[in-house]
């Protein structure tokens, strides 16, 4: 019993963490938005619309897969600038895409949880 109650809050802490890493996220893009838009409109309607996205949960899915892509994509980019051959920089994005999709997967069972 002792090991489950446990086990259930760690699990929600790490959910909690996740949810952090990928509000960060989510207000990068928001700030990209408004950045290349000249606009403040685009940045709360960007950063709103993604949070609302979180809560429809097939679109979360769809957002966490792109977002998570995305994750492989950047580290294909920073290890590229390393000079790491093509193996390695296939390997990096592959981890980076997953460690992706394990933060958002916690982050939508958070969201679900609110």
């Amino acid at each position: 019993m002792h090991q489950e109650v446990r086990k259930g809050i760690t699990q929600a802490k790490f959910n909690e963490t996740a949810f952090s890493v990928v509000a960060v996220e989510l207000v990068i893009i928001a700030i990209a938005a408004g950045i290349l838009t000249h606009s403040w409109i685009v940045f709360g309607v960007s950063l709103v619309g993604l949070l609302i996205c979180l809560q429809i949960r097939k679109v979360a899915i769809i957002m966490s897969i792109i977002l998570s892509v995305g994750w492989g994509f950047v580290a294909w980019k920073l290890a590229a600038i390393f000079d790491i051959s093509l193996t390695g920089l296939i390997v990096i994005s592959i981890l980076a895409t997953l460690i992706g999709g394990g933060y958002h997967i916690a982050s939508m069972e958070y969201a679900e949880d609110l």
